[in-house]
């Protein structure tokens, strides 16, 4: 299956994906950024151009993304607009410039509120005129799922805000598109942007699991303009199995990187007709349950399995070393609920494409999605000791905490050449 994903990316890729040079100028004047409608479907051109985005969330060190054939990054806030800018633009990237949005359902926010509005609108106004010329704008990005938890009978108003920002954006700057960015979608959704929200050039979601099925939901609502895919990977925590506490489990990153490539080649590549791209979610780490949950690489600079299979889809090459393929991960604790200070037994099986040697590090972490809040604080508030009775090799016994609560096994396996595979295992120590 591994194999045949890296394949189909070889064999689907025939755009040249060989990085730019790092630029030195500073930045020059905007390019031109606009979709047309072909023969063949839509298209983005830039400065005249087709260009196809091969996108990641996040611009953490940008010239290892362009070398793995990224040509665009994307971001949430415009806290850092003018370095982000740059830095995108002296590694011969492009930028999806994310404007933060309040969500819907955060306390104080009125999208029905004309002062509320003007205010927004300011703040907008004043953005563009700081963003609009720059070489590596690539378009707005209005909003990343400000309707998420407003009931959808309620979100229309955050929509008509959209509109007016978007509209107003257009009159500053006619030379990039503007988006908004949206926590998944449903036919009724998609129907409702689309009719009150004309002045979006193309809609972004959000999709992880279900990314491939994003193009046939839109068409379902109505939505005849393109699209693009603005967060996938590995299977959020709210699609996932549960345990009987209410924890997520976690894929292992082998899993995550297969799903990335299948969604990638349904819900991308086989809606070329409509679909302008993606970004990946997440060129670095962002810590969730475990350090390990979203990211193209762990903390210390590892690539995973997501990264591999996307420098294949993205290049057309499979990667020069290829990461461990993670198998499994054993135990009679997994998934369960063991005694205070139980001695437990935990293998892991992973095997190295290139055969080379595998280092496995074991460790223990706390664990707090899925738990009410005053668990999550005493979760929070303690220190694990040091439990492993050895820390390597693939088979492990050690002896669990005695402090009550909900914890996670975590394996990194190593080959040595900057390639690591992870996997995880969940228990609960019960009172």
């Amino acid at each position: 299956m591994v194999m045949s994903l890296l394949l189909a990316g070889a064999i689907a890729s025939s755009q040249s994906t060989t990085p730019p040079p790092m630029s030195s100028s500073r930045p020059t004047g905007a390019i031109r950024v606009e979709i047309r409608q072909t023969p063949l479907g839509y298209q983005m051109l830039r400065g005249g151009e087709p260009y196809f985005i091969r996108g990641v969330g996040g611009l953490n060190e940008p010239a290892a993304a362009v070398r793995i054939g990224v040509n665009s990054a994307r971001t949430w806030g415009i806290e850092n607009l003018e370095r982000d800018l740059d830095l995108a633009h002296a590694h011969g990237m492009t930028l999806m410039l994310g404007i933060w949005l309040a969500h819907g359902h955060y306390e104080g926010v009125d999208y029905n509120s004309p002062t509320f509005q003007a205010q927004q609108m300011k703040e907008i106004e004043d953005m563009v005129r700081r963003a609009k010329d720059h070489p590596a704008l690539l378009c707005y990005a209005l909003g990343n799922e400000m309707e998420i938890f407003t009931p959808a009978d309620k979100q229309a108003p955050i929509y008509r805000q959209v509109e007016r920002l978007a509209k107003r954006i257009k009159q500053l700057d006619p030379h990039h598109p503007v988006t908004t960015v949206t926590a998944g979608i449903t036919p009724a959704k998609a129907k409702m942007i689309h009719e009150l929200c004309p002045s979006l050039d193309f809609i972004s979601v959000n999709a992880y699991e279900g990314m491939g099925k994003v193009g046939s939901i839109l068409r379902e609502g109505g939505w005849t303009r393109p699209f693009a895919i603005t967060e996938f990977g590995a299977e959020g925590q709210w699609e996932s199995e549960m345990t009987s506490w209410g924890s997520p489990r976690e894929q292992n990153s082998t899993a995550k990187g297969l799903l990335s490539a299948k969604n990638y080649l349904q819900g991308v590549r086989g809606e070329s007709r409509q679909c302008l791209g993606s970004y990946a979610f997440l060129w670095w780490q962002r810590e969730t349950t475990v350090a390990s949950w979203f990211g193209m690489q762990l903390q210390t600079g590892e690539k995973l399995e997501q990264t591999d299979q996307l420098i294949a889809l993205w290049t057309g090459r499979p990667p020069v070393n290829r990461c461990p393929q993670f198998l499994a991960i054993e135990s009679t604790a997994d998934g369960q609920e063991v005694a205070p200070g139980a001695s437990i037994d935990v293998a892991a099986y992973a095997v190295d494409p290139e055969g080379d040697p595998l280092d496995y590090r074991w460790e223990l972490r706390l664990e707090t999605e899925g738990l009410k809040d005053e668990d999550k604080a005493m979760n929070e508030a303690r220190r694990i000791p040091d439990t492993l009775l050895d820390r390597n090799g693939s088979r492990q016994r050690f002896v669990a905490p005695t402090t009550p609560g909900a914890y996670k096994g975590v394996v990194v396996v190593r080959a040595g050449q900057g390639t690591d595979a992870v996997g995880t295992m969940p228990f609960f120590v019960r009172k």
